[in-house]
């Protein structure tokens, strides 16, 4: 069964996002998208989760491998994806 799989129930919201999935009530749905025209956003990055990224020919990566804090890494990585998105402009080279 696919809920099985992807471990959710099949009678309750989700957000979704890169391959996973978060209960409707544990998140407050509001997404930063990273790009350019939205530079407070990577500030907002680093100053919630420490993370800094910087732009590379093959697009933005950060500056440090894993995230810091004593979290569960896990969950702390699915905060920061659900929390923000990378989105690119069509045609961009980044």
């Amino acid at each position: 069964m696919v809920a099985a799989k992807f471990k959710i129930e099949p009678d309750r919201l989700y957000w979704f996002a890169g391959g996973f999935f978060k209960p409707v009530e544990e998140f407050d749905g509001r997404c930063y998208w990273l790009q350019e025209d939205y530079p407070k956003n990577f500030e907002r990055l680093e100053q919630d989760w420490g993370i800094h990224l910087v732009k590379t020919e093959k697009g933005y990566v950060p500056a440090q491998n894993k995230a810091p804090g004593s979290l569960d890494k896990d969950s702390q990585a699915l905060e920061i994806l659900f929390r923000f998105s990378m989105k690119q402009a069509p045609n961009s080279s980044v």
